[in-house]
């Protein structure tokens, strides 16, 4: 079996500019059903084609890594990735190769995700969106948010689009990327509604890091509505329409600054009713 997963990777990441093929990824999805033997048999094969010198091989290696972990069974690649953590240290790649920029940032957000999961034993774009709308602070709430807003950093440096000319693969990386930010994104408005649901309640220590959160929420904000711009400029070539982005308020910085330095900050918020 693992000569044909091998074979499937080959496939899959062939020289041709243009994304993998479905029968290879098929195939390769198989593994992650297989166990640690299975899909360790596709990273065998896949830690050469990560490393190649080509460009796109090595993209097409991230593009199977990617699939794998969205479309493969729960967790099983994440997992993997996870306790493996140098499969993704792509030190070797240079800004100044084809597309060399482009492989680093996405091998970089590839391996945030994985420590994501390392970190919270969770895949923050297949998550119920509803788990940071009902997580407590007490159970990790801003902890985790912190996690999603490092993936959200993470990808929208992958400015596939721009660094370099368009092409088939590059087209195929920005798809997957923004059908990620969409799911991320409405996962960490969840969290900020909650936060500011409970932000008067806090304590002090805690309060200062829902502000840090807050604020990084806002500058995240902005980054978010420009990538999401270009993909909305994509959308025939990507299939995915980009709906018309909800969030969280971004103009409460002053009242919640404000609050956290008022002198009498203890009183006020044991004022706040239970």
């Amino acid at each position: 079996m693992s000569s044909s997963f091998e074979k499937s990777v080959k496939g899959a990441t062939k020289i041709k500019n243009a994304p993998p093929k479905t029968k290879y990824i098929e195939h390769i999805l198989v593994a992650t059903h297989a166990g640690e033997a299975g899909i360790g048999d596709v990273f065998r094969a896949l830690q050469h084609r990560l490393r190649d010198s080509t460009w796109t091989v090595a993209l097409k290696g991230l593009i199977t890594v990617h699939l794998m972990i969205r479309e493969g069974s729960p967790d099983v690649t994440l997992a993997f990735l996870a306790k493996h953590r140098n499969v993704l240290s792509l030190g070797h790649i240079s800004d100044a190769q084809t597309q060399g920029r482009n492989i680093r940032h996405y091998a970089n957000y590839l391996a945030e995700r994985a420590r994501a999961y390392r970190d919270t034993r969770t895949d923050w774009v297949r998550a119920p969106e509803s788990r940071l709308e009902r997580l407590s602070v007490e159970k990790g709430l801003l902890r985790e948010t912190e996690t999603v807003q490092h993936q959200i950093s993470a990808l929208v440096k992958c400015d596939v689009l721009e660094s370099e000319p368009e092409n088939e693969i590059t087209i195929a990386v920005f798809r997957l990327l923004v059908l990620d930010l969409l799911s991320l994104f409405q996962m960490l408005n969840q969290g900020l509604i909650n936060i500011l649901g409970h932000f008067f309640e806090m304590s002090k220590t805690d309060a200062e890091r829902a502000m840090d959160i807050y604020r990084t929420f806002t500058r995240q904000t902005d980054a978010v509505v420009q990538y999401l711009s270009v993909a909305r400029l994509h959308e025939h070539h990507t299939r995915v329409e980009v709906p018309k982005l909800k969030h969280a308020p971004v103009n409460l910085a002053r009242q919640l600054e404000e609050y956290l330095e008022d002198t009498d900050f203890e009183l006020h918020r044991r004022q706040q009713p239970a």
